[in-house]
């Protein structure tokens, strides 16, 4: 998760999400969204962007979402799998600092971080909800990365997730090396 993308020192120019498949077969995520919400606020439809027909996180793989796109940054991301902002939907434009950010079965905005709709979240910062606890407050220069490539998935956002310097990784998208 990284909502610094574009910001001023910021090192990538484009906010972005990237998904992980933790499993041997290709997943359809055909429909279902990546929702981001404030801190304290709650999901909606103007922070939401649903993925088309035919949208697959391959086995083992990964699933680059690019959003919004400021005037800073030095790096594009490598090709989205999903562009917001091409598609005209999902130019979320999410917070470098604190937010929570939602993969959700459906198109239709998660009515609370707890809802069967929600299939993964991660809270950043001083968001209202996460996975048992938060990870760290993000920043312009920083993003909350999975750790072990994207694998570890305890329920905890604080310890899932490391808090990596923006220049110091590498955004993956389908086409990256698979991680077993």
């Amino acid at each position: 998760v990284y909502g610094g993308g574009g910001n001023l020192g910021s090192v990538w120019q484009r906010d972005f999400v990237e998904l992980r498949n933790n499993s041997g077969a290709p997943v359809d995520i055909s429909g279902w969204s990546v929702q981001y919400a404030s801190a304290a606020g709650t999901f909606s439809a103007a922070n939401t962007a649903v993925f088309p027909t035919g949208a697959t996180v391959p086995a083992w793989g990964y699933f680059l979402v690019g959003l919004s796109q400021g005037t800073g940054g030095t790096t594009p991301l490598p090709t989205p799998d999903f562009d917001g902002v091409a598609t005209g939907t999902g130019a979320i434009l999410m917070s470098g600092t604190n937010g929570k950010v939602a993969l959700v079965n459906t198109g239709t905005p998660a009515p609370s971080c707890t809802d069967a709709s929600v299939v993964d979240l991660v809270g950043y910062g001083s968001a209202s909800c996460s996975e048992t606890a938060p990870t760290a407050v993000l920043s312009n220069t920083s993003a909350a990365v999975r750790n072990t490539n994207g694998c570890t998935d305890t329920g905890n956002n604080a310890s899932d997730f490391t808090i990596a310097t923006a220049n110091n990784f590498q955004p993956l998208n389908s086409q990256s090396p698979t991680f077993t």
